[in-house]
């Protein structure tokens, strides 16, 4: 079973989002604090607090110096890691405890803040990126893809055309990341995969805008997903997680869980995930037996790992570091 190996402390809201850079050892955490965190994982503490959002969290992904937010105030925000004090050449970086980085917070002019994407009109709820763009979700029922050079969004998606009777969360009020329209997506060069409120999964092609394949078979909306060349792993609030074949478009095995599944990550070997409680579910896919570790004193949020490094968010407004 994994061990933890840091407790990092300092959010004062739900932990609603995270990632890792497996290189590096930084993690980010997001929360409906809305504020974002940038620790140091190797030795537990926080390097800089990101404040530049007017409402909570709800993804984000970090790629070497690289970090997008989304909020539910409606924007997506580019960031530069390298910018962090400290990091000028030939200097080593400054290491800041939580209390520095309290105090650094800047909620305008943030020296790593680059730029602000805005056109969705309600909560940006997941994104991914790669080089050259960005592919976002949003409780308004759209998904946009933007020009990261030009900061242009250069394609709209409506991911409600076939699910009218599906309900958009209120954009006054905190919910979580399952409670938007647009769930969960990922992009690979022009093939997109999305999960929306209407429990369907949708394969898009980005150079013409048209979705060519359904996965229909969860019975509530879809919260999380990954995919790779030959399968799509997904999560919803049905608490199943299923696994589907992309040749066929069939789902070729399906694991059942008490509560909705919140998050999940997957490689050859396992899918982690978190479903409700205060554990981290573990799916062998090679012998099919499930496992969990105790992760957190209230439900665990967010899941993901890298290598031997698992790093979870809780409902205890707390992040974990784990080695396995």
């Amino acid at each position: 079973m994994p061990t933890c190996r840091h407790t990092l402390a300092g959010h004062d809201g739900i932990v609603t989002c995270i990632d890792l850079d497996f290189a590096s050892g930084r993690v980010v955490s997001g929360s409906s604090d809305r504020t974002v965190r940038v620790w140091d994982g190797n030795i537990g503490e926080c390097e800089r607090v990101l404040a530049s959002h007017s409402g909570s969290i709800y993804c984000l992904q970090l790629e070497g110096e690289r970090l997008f937010t989304g909020s539910q105030d409606r924007t997506i925000k580019h960031w530069e890691l390298s910018r962090l004090p400290g990091k000028e050449e030939g200097a080593h970086r400054r290491k800041k405890t939580i209390r520095d980085a309290a105090q650094s917070e800047q909620p305008t002019g943030d020296p790593c803040l680059v730029n602000t994407l805005t056109g969705h009109t309600d909560a940006v709820t997941c994104l991914h990126f790669d080089a050259e763009y960005l592919v976002s979700g949003s409780a308004d029922r759209t998904l946009r893809q933007w020009d990261l050079k030009t900061g242009e969004c250069v394609l709209q998606l409506d991911a409600g055309w076939a699910a009218h009777g599906a309900r958009a969360p209120p954009s006054n009020a905190y919910t979580s990341v399952s409670d938007g329209f647009v769930g969960a997506l990922q992009f690979w060069q022009c093939a997109l995969c999305s999960g929306t409120a209407d429990g369907v999964i949708r394969m898009w092609d980005l150079r013409t805008g048209q979705t060519h394949r359904t996965l229909t078979g969860h019975v509530g909306p879809v919260n999380c997903l990954q995919f790779d060349e030959r399968s799509v792993v997904s999560g919803g609030e049905d608490g199943t997680i299923r696994i589907w074949d992309l040749r066929t478009g069939e789902v070729f095995d399906t694991v059942q869980f008490e509560r909705p599944v919140t998050s999940l990550q997957f490689d050859d070997a396992k899918v982690l995930c978190t479903a409700g409680d205060c554990e981290v579910k573990i799916y062998n896919r090679t012998n099919f037996q499930r496992s969990a570790f105790r992760a957190h004193r209230e439900p665990v949020s967010c899941v993901r790992f890298a290598g031997r490094r698992v790093v979870t968010g809780g409902n205890d407004d707390v992040v974990k570091v784990w080695r396995t």
